[in-house]
């Protein structure tokens, strides 16, 4: 280490100085390490080696000369010495007296064979040796350490991301934030990991051509995709034009960590919706084992949910009325009710949801209105028969605002119905129903849907306050949301149909939720 220090001092003070420097003479009084340095650093073991190569990457070997231990300034501070008689020495002060002598006169470097009796215990041994190296399937990330599927995701791109800057130039390094196409990958290898480690059985008798006759996957008809390497369920239905995510989903097993998190990340994602819709949203592009079972007890998990989780009263239902289960189109036969009050930012201005409902294809229509006088509610039915198409019936509660709307579209058929316009507007009428009195629970079908408005503005803003866009355009996405529920049964055979929503029969495809990041507004940011 003293001779590493000396090279590097004399490096140091050769580049700080400002004048031309023709010699450099380093002196030991250890005869093993002026051997080493004047060595080649591979004969020696990986410490001396070490060293040996900074040495000679500093200084060169010849440099080195070798100085008798009790002509070596360095050792008189360690052998015990007052300060006086520091003072007076003379071989500290001004180095041995054969420095001012000729070169001839220095001492003479002691290169005996018997040097090799003291460096031969540094000398490395090498041996060949034949080994099988197995590679290990132990993972170096805990998955159960997340708590959050993303979190998960960045975490992978992120190592992906240094390994991948370690072994290419500093120019061609990644310095900026994670992009999409890493967090795509990271997943790709997320998925394939979980395969391999949960399905390594079914993955070999595949690659083999070989029938899986005891294997749990063996109904899902599996292949291993060729661009991917990732395995999917088969079925009969991959000349359809569908996306191949949804012809083919990639399969999953339902005890791992890291599908937990992806489930409560759909889930959340979802606005905390129920098993069969966040079923619908996985089978979109991932096939679990066991999926219904595995979603239902992670959803009875969830903290938000429970809070608002209550056991629904069993009761023996009357037959539905004609109204309900005759066929006719979107918003023919339509329920209507109020849903508030909301605060909203502007002064702490009141606000209400009108709440439209298709009685056959169970659709849902929001629009946010100021109040709940007649004359808001006839321009929120303006826009909704504006948008849905003109409806036939409207069922409601027996509200005074809905009694006055009655009154007022009964005058305004007064005053239409002339000669000209009798014929274009007899088949237009609208017919007000209203429930019995008192029994609300006749208009279970829209005040059901009043409910699945409210727990998702309960679950992601509380009592937080917004202003009149931003409600109109979570109101908007909440009924996207709704109309996005599954109205028939999820199958657990890939060769059963897919679950049929209102946002099919209103807009022909599956709803997709816009991709984009919603801040969340805690309860004590203003509260009304």
């Amino acid at each position: 280490m003293a001779a590493v220090i000396t090279a590097r001092l004399c490096t140091y003070v050769r580049n700080a100085l400002d004048c031309q420097i023709d010699r450099i003479v380093c002196w030991t009084d250890n005869s093993s390490t002026l051997h080493w340095i004047r060595g080649s650093p591979s004969q020696w073991k990986p410490f001396v080696a070490n060293r040996v190569m900074e040495i000679q990457s500093l200084l060169d070997p010849s440099v080195w000369r070798y100085c008798p231990g009790p002509q070596n300034p360095a050792d008189v501070p360690t052998r015990g010495m007052s300060s006086n008689e520091l003072k007076e020495s003379r071989l500290w002060w001004e180095g041995p007296a054969w420095l001012r002598s000729s070169e001839e006169e220095w001492p003479k470097d002691r290169r005996s064979a018997s040097l090799n009796e003291y460096v031969e215990i540094e000398r490395t041994h090498q041996a060949s040796i034949n080994s099988y190296v197995i590679q290990p399937q132990e993972i170096f990330i805990d998955f159960a350490r997340f708590s959050k599927y993303n979190k998960l995701l960045r975490t992978i791109a992120w190592i992906k991301r240094f390994i991948y800057n370690a072994q290419v130039k500093q120019d061609e390094r990644r310095q900026n934030v994670l992009t999409g196409l890493e967090i795509q990958e990271s997943e790709r290898w997320l998925v394939n990991r979980i395969q391999i480690e949960r399905f390594s059985e079914e993955i070999l008798l595949i690659r083999q051509s070989k029938v899986l006759n005891d294997s749990k996957l063996r109904n899902l008809n599996p292949f291993l995709c060729q661009s991917t390497g990732l395995l999917r369920v088969g079925g009969r239905i991959h000349k359809a034009e569908l996306p191949e995510e949804e012809k083919h989903p990639i399969i999953l097993p339902s005890d791992h960590p890291a599908v937990e998190l992806f489930v409560q990340a759909i889930h959340r994602r979802e606005m905390h919706a129920g098993v069969e819709h966040t079923l619908s949203v996985v089978r979109q592009r991932f096939w679990l084992i066991k999926g219904r079972a595995t979603i239902r007890k992670i959803v009875k998990r969830c903290i938000v949910c429970r809070q608002f989780y209550t056991k629904p009263v069993s009761q023996h239902m009357a037959p539905l009325p004609a109204d309900r289960i005759v066929p006719a189109p979107p918003f023919t036969n339509v329920g209507l009710d109020f849903a508030g009050p909301l605060y909203l930012k502007n002064r702490g201005e009141k606000a209400y949801i009108c709440l439209f409902t298709c009685a056959v294809t169970r659709a849902v229509h929001l629009e946010l209105v100021s109040n709940m006088t007649t004359e808001r509610l006839l321009l929120a039915l303006r826009r909704m028969v504006a948008r849905r198409g003109m409806c036939s019936i409207i069922w409601s509660d027996n509200a005074k605002t809905f009694k006055c709307a009655k009154k007022e579209l009964q005058s305004c058929w007064r005053i239409l119905e002339s000669e000209e316009t009798r014929t274009a507007l007899s088949e237009k009428k609208i017919q007000w129903k209203f429930i019995v009195p008192r029994a609300p629970w006749w208009g279970g079908f829209y005040e059901r849907l009043v409910k699945s408005v409210k727990l998702p503005l309960k679950k992601i803003f509380g009592n937080a306050m917004l202003d009149a866009e931003q409600m109109t355009t979570i109101l908007t996405e909440i009924e996207a949301q709704i109309n996005s529920r599954p109205l028939t049964y999820i199958g657990a055979e890939p060769n059963d149909l897919k679950a049929l929503t209102p946002a099919q029969i209103l807009i022909g495809k599956i709803y997709r939720r816009f991709q984009a990041k919603i801040r969340k507004l805690r309860s004590t940011l203003s509260t009304p």
